[in-house]
C-alpha cells in the first residue's frame, strides 16, 4: 500500500512539475492581403503593438493582471476583438479586405473570442433597435426573450468557456 501512495505522489509531483503555469498569453496569427506593419491589442489601459512579418504574420505574449477585453486593429480602419487571458495560447488568421468577417480563433481560449464574434454576428443581424421600441408591448417583451433565448443558444455551442468570462457575460440579464 505504502509503495502505490508512493508511486501516486511521484506522479502527482511530475505532473505539476510539467504543467506550465503561465504568467501570460501568447499571441500568434496571420493577417492575409495586408501591407500593415503592425497590429494592436488594447483595452484602454493596456496598449500593445506587435510587429507583422512581410508574410502578414506574428507572435508575442501579452503579460495581464486579469482576464480582459481586447480590440484588436490592423490600420486602424479594420477592428476586431478578443477575449484575453493569461495561459491561453490564441492563434488569430483574418483577411485584410474582410477583417472582421473574416476573423477566427484557434488555440487555448480561443471559443471565449469566437464565441463573441458569434454573438456580435447574430447582434448585427437583429437589425435596428428602434424598431423593436415601435412595437406593442406584449410583442415587444416576446421579441425581447426570443432575442435572448437565441443568445443563450449561441452559448450553448461554445464548450469550455472561460468561467470569469461567463460570469462577466451573464451579470447584466434583465429578463
Amino acid at each position: 500500500m505504502r509503495k502505490i501512495l508512493g508511486l501516486a505522489l511521484a506522479l502527482l509531483s511530475l505532473q505539476a512539475c510539467t504543467e506550465e503555469n503561465k504568467e501570460f498569453a501568447s499571441i500568434s496569427g496571420k493577417i492575409a492581403n495586408t501591407d500593415a506593419k503592425t497590429i494592436v491589442f488594447t483595452n484602454g489601459l493596456y496598449n500593445k503593438e506587435i510587429s507583422l512579418n512581410a508574410d502578414g504574420s506574428f507572435s508575442d505574449t501579452i503579460q495581464l493582471k486579469k482576464p480582459d477585453y481586447f480590440n484588436i486593429a490592423l490600420n486602424n480602419t479594420n477592428v476586431g476583438f478578443a477575449y484575453i487571458a493569461n495561459g491561453f495560447d490564441l492563434s488569430l488568421s483574418a483577411d485584410n479586405n474582410s477583417f472582421f468577417e473574416s476573423l477566427q480563433f484557434e488555440g487555448t481560449g480561443s471559443e471565449n473570442s469566437n464565441f463573441l464574434l458569434a454573438q456580435n454576428k447574430y447582434g448585427s443581424s437583429i437589425g435596428d433597435p428602434r424598431n423593436l421600441f415601435a412595437l406593442d408591448k406584449e410583442v415587444f417583451t416576446e421579441k425581447l426573450k426570443e432575442i435572448r433565448n437565441n443568445f443563450d443558444n449561441i452559448q450553448k455551442q461554445f464548450k469550455g468557456l472561460d468561467t470569469d468570462f461567463i460570469a462577466d457575460k451573464t451579470k447584466y440579464r434583465f429578463l
